[in-house]
């Protein structure tokens, strides 16, 4: 696999390489960004990078494909590098492809290919995947009628995925995208106010409240979006704007109520079962002799 990564790579000109799978490079792209649209290659970075391909998916989210190499730092600097150029230039990027659905509030997204990668390096940049970087690994296939190359997403191994780390509320919401963060805000605020006695916990990527160590409701990044689950059995949804907002924490207030009957019910029969005295009594004939005598009459 030749390399476009930053800090003056002295490899082969990747456009050969990216016109090699270029098929399977859009199909295997296509699939991970629905309604991708390809605007153009080659896109200059700065300090001698080069972006090989950059696309739109179909939320205008801006997409730039490098190719680079499998390991050692010049894939971590090369992701860096553009992912900041891309945050730093979007609304420049998002004029230059006018009328392409460019949006310049969106998060842009880099991916990475290679032929493949290092379970070192996927460890390095472990902290940006599924978000802001995204990593392929290109697979070739061959049988007696044909032959054709595909990209495969990568993710850590399992004894690379990090514990998450517990964090408060406000550096979770500090270390979403701007795009999220305006939104998970409106969430953290409501939730906030339903009871001073809620449990909130959090990680770099989620969120959740309970009451009573009853799950009330989640916030979670996922796949450079939100998506909120009202209770442990509730379905996830797209968390995208007020309306969306006000359908979590509706069903979390539900869950809030069920949960504060459930505990009040609970106490009444309790307190019930404290209002019946046991009375011993002694043992032998319940009846008196008279009454079993009136009985058999």
């Amino acid at each position: 696999m030749r390399t476009s990564s930053a800090r003056g790579s002295a490899k082969n000109d990747p456009a050969e390489s990216v016109r090699d799978l270029e098929p399977a490079l859009e199909a295997g792209l296509a699939g991970a960004f629905p309604g991708l649209e390809i605007l153009d290659r080659n896109l200059k970075l700065g300090d001698g990078a080069t972006a090989d391909i950059i696309g739109v998916d179909g939320d205008g989210r801006l997409v730039l494909v490098l190719f680079t190499d499998g390991d050692g730092p010049e894939p971590v600097l090369a992701a860096l590098d553009a992912l900041a150029y891309a945050r730093d230039t979007r609304e420049l990027l998002a004029r230059h492809f006018a009328g392409h659905n460019v949006a310049p509030d969106r998060e842009p997204t880099v991916v990475l290919v290679a032929d493949a990668f290092s379970p070192l390096l996927v460890q390095r940049l472990y902290p940006l995947l599924g978000g802001a970087l995204h990593l392929f690994e290109v697979r070739e296939l061959e049988s007696a009628g044909r032959a054709a190359s595909y990209l495969v997403p990568v993710g850590p191994e399992p004894e690379f995925a990090p514990t998450p780390r517990a964090v408060n509320k406000d550096t979770f919401l500090a270390g979403l995208p701007e795009d999220l963060r305006e939104t998970a805000t409106a969430v953290v605020r409501r939730m906030d106010r339903v009871d001073t006695n809620l449990a909130c916990t959090a990680t770099d990527n989620a969120i959740e409240w309970r009451y009573d160590g009853q799950l009330l409701c989640t916030l979670a990044r996922v796949d450079g979006g939100l998506e909120g689950a009202p209770s442990n059995t509730g379905p996830a949804m797209g968390i995208a704007g007020p309306s969306e907002v006000d359908a979590l924490v509706d069903q979390a207030l539900a869950r809030y109520v069920d949960v504060l009957e459930e505990a009040s019910g609970a106490a009444e029969d309790q307190a019930g079962l404290a209002e019946v005295e046991l009375v011993p009594r002694r043992s032998g004939p319940i009846l008196t002799p008279a009454e079993i005598d009136a009985f058999r009459c």
